[in-house]
């Protein structure tokens, strides 16, 4: 993968990095792509490792009073996507 700060993987990775957690609605606005585009970056990076899912669920069990610094706190609600994104270590290896 290229470093270039062009390239839009490298651009989501660093995106995620800054944030932590994130929806790829959310990754879309910021990078201002469209979120049909967003998906298809989404599912590459998955497919290569450089991503990993967190299943709200199971994320709120784990973390529910680490709350206040998830990106999402001051827009908290039942429409947010139940499925969020983060940066694996691969890809934390991969930007640096």
């Amino acid at each position: 993968m290229d470093k270039s700060e062009s390239n839009l993987y490298y651009k989501v990775l660093k995106n995620l990095t800054r944030q932590g957690v994130t929806s790829p609605k959310y990754l879309a606005k910021i990078l201002d792509i469209s979120e049909v585009l967003m998906d298809t970056v989404i599912q590459s990076l998955l497919k290569q490792g450089f991503l990993k899912i967190i299943d709200e669920g199971e994320f709120q069990k784990e973390a529910s009073l680490q709350c206040k610094f998830c990106p999402f706190v001051k827009e908290c609600s039942e429409n947010l996507p139940k499925i969020f994104f983060e940066i694996s270590e691969k890809g934390k290896r991969m930007i640096n």
